[in-house]
């Protein structure tokens, strides 16, 4: 009677396994259909002390997860766009809000994301600012938006500075993005503790 017992057991967990892992499988095969958003006319600050000025909060943090969804672009506007709230992991805050301490997870807004469709998965990004990945390390230049309950980053690409090892990366085409990038990370943040 035990070995029945243990066989069926058995037997219920592989079925479940293999059937897991064949579900897995076809959400990884699933063809991926490609949008590329095109933004234009960011306004930009012209300097690094400028775009800290500006911001409501800036920190240094980690990208979790995210969720997409069909938003309206703004309160005024019937159209809908792609945007992405991610949970981030404040690791330092670089410039002190009220919703913000090193060890909370934020909400930070952004337009582009993921989302599964049935049959594919519609990625939508915008052409010159990649999709965050869950892990990475960035600063962040950010602005508190009640109508979305979550951070925006000021001028795109230009408010977010990868942190890649030693080094800071960026997407961003202004003044203040091409001067930061390449720069040693405890170089750059040292900038900006200085600017507390």
């Amino acid at each position: 009677m035990k070995r029945l017992i243990v066989l069926t057991v058995a037997s219920v967990l592989a079925a479940g396994l293999w059937r897991s892992s064949v579900n897995m499988h076809a959400l990884q095969s699933k063809p991926t259909k490609h949008n590329t958003l095109f933004t234009d006319g960011r306004v930009v600050p012209p300097t690094l002390r400028q775009m800290h000025a500006q911001a409501d909060a800036v920190m240094k943090a980690i990208v979790n997860d995210g969720h997409s969804d069909d938003l309206f672009a703004a309160s005024d506007v019937a159209a809908l766009l792609v945007a992405t709230v991610y949970d981030v992991t404040v690791e330092e805050v670089l410039k002190p809000d009220s919703r913000m301490a090193p060890g909370l997870v934020v909400p930070v807004w952004r337009i582009g994301g993921k989302r599964d469709k049935g049959d594919h998965i519609e990625l939508t990004d915008e052409d010159d600012f990649p999709l965050f990945k869950s892990g990475d390390e960035y600063v962040l230049f950010l602005k508190w938006k009640d109508s979305r309950s979550a951070f925006e980053i000021i001028g795109g690409p230009n408010g977010a500075f990868r942190l890649t090892g030693s080094h800071v990366d960026s997407s961003g085409t202004s003044p203040v993005a091409k001067q930061e990038k390449g720069i040693r990370v405890d170089d750059f943040l040292n900038k900006l503790r200085a600017l507390r």
